[in-house]
């Protein structure tokens, strides 16, 4: 039997049936040091995008700028000194948020969206570690809406949204800039896809945060590399509990697959009280490797809300992640989850911000970007995790 139509039996088995491991009570605190790595000058351009590690082990982002001769930068960070790489022209496109990666061949691969003003367009294009630039594809008809992955036959992998019959899709891309769509997905009933990854398994493995039949509350789903799709779960707008909005897949030291959701999880009325702005805080939650649903922690505010980026794994076998709202000062979180323990509060934030999404560097530990969202200084920072 495929593969695809033996992970719908086994859904199907389980579709419904959650564990509630953690529930959103107040979490224990761990204890771990955020070291600020470097400072963005307030008023400059902002970081748009999470970080990747080069293979000189410089870390690497993207920025982006409103001036009239650049929309952004390609920037490295080594030794606490950031040196810009390249500067991208309105005619390059703008950065939104979308991630480097660091490919086989040791370059860095990224995408560009459309010009100011221009619905569809963007770039796939390389950079060297020395900072040489080169446009590999142009987008026309279509923009990229996701990271891009390299996975293991040495071709990228990216989502990207598009006009007429072609709402949304996965794409495969050659380094030489040959595009072919894998899968197109009906935004009404389907939703959108997010982000890749690939796990040990080789297939890729995605959320959307919308679409699933009559439900429209996200779905997982799972891709071999040919095209071959599944459906691995459907949110239900009327069970809050297990979540609304999934945002990303990470796979666990046990196969697991981890998945954070923007919302659900059920309102906290303490937190709604003191002045919280969303009633569905989001939640935590893991699809075992015999596709068991599992619910492991359900936000309440206090502890954080809204979680937008993917899980990440640390050097100590945790898995760490950020909230957007909530804590005490109710402007986010970081967490981490013990997937024996449940959840620890790691950082509350004190000042207003934005999280990219997190990395795990090549020495086990966590590091990050924070935008000062306009009022006040963004920074690059590392988080120290004992393995």
């Amino acid at each position: 039997m495929p593969w695809h139509k033996r992970l719908l039996l086994r859904t199907a088995a389980i579709t419904g049936s959650a564990a509630l491991l953690t529930s959103g009570s107040q979490p224990t605190r761990a204890a771990a040091p955020l070291e600020l790595l470097y400072r963005f000058a307030t008023g400059f351009e902002e970081p748009s995008s999470g970080l990747v590690q080069g293979a000189d082990g410089a870390l690497y982002g993207t920025t982006i700028a409103a001036r009239r001769d650049a929309v952004g930068t390609i920037y490295r960070l080594l030794d606490g000194r950031l040196t810009t790489l390249h500067t991208l022209t309105p005619a390059e496109g703008p950065f939104s948020g979308i991630s480097l990666v660091l490919a086989d061949d040791d370059n860095l691969y990224g995408t560009t969206g459309p010009p100011p003003g221009v619905p569809f367009g963007g770039t796939l294009f390389q950079v060297t570690p020395s900072g040489r630039f080169s446009i590999v594809h142009r987008f026309s008809g279509t923009k990229p809406t996701g990271s891009l992955l390299q996975a293991i036959d040495g071709n990228f992998y990216g989502t990207m949204y598009g006009s007429g019959n072609l709402e949304s899709a996965i794409f495969r891309i050659t380094r030489t800039g040959e595009v072919s769509v894998l899968r197109a997905f009906l935004g009404a009933t389907e939703g959108a896809p997010n982000s890749l990854m690939q796990a040990r398994d080789g297939y890729l493995y995605g959320t959307t945060a919308t679409g699933g039949g009559g439900f429209s509350a996200g779905t997982i789903f799972g891709m071999s590399l040919t095209g071959g799709f599944a459906v691995l779960h459907s949110f239900q707008n009327g069970r809050t509990d297990e979540g609304v909005g999934p945002v990303g897949v990470t796979q666990g030291l046990d196969g697991s697959l981890w998945v954070t959701t923007s919302g659900g999880g059920g309102p906290d009325v303490a937190f709604l009280g003191r002045g919280g702005a969303n009633p569905f805080m989001g939640t935590v939650f893991r699809l075992a490797p015999d596709r068991r649903f599992v619910t492991v922690h359900r936000f309440n505010g206090f502890d954080g809300a809204t979680p937008l980026h993917p899980l990440v794994e640390g050097g100590d076998g945790y898995l760490y992640g950020t909230t957007s709202a909530g804590g005490p000062y109710t402007v986010g979180t970081i967490f981490r989850i013990n997937p024996q323990r449940g959840l620890s509060t790691v950082q509350e934030m004190t000042t207003p911000g934005v999280f990219l999404p997190l990395l795990r560097g090549r020495d086990g530990n966590i590091y990050g970007v924070r935008t000062g969202a306009m009022q006040g200084p963004s920074m690059i920072f590392r988080l120290s995790v004992k393995p």
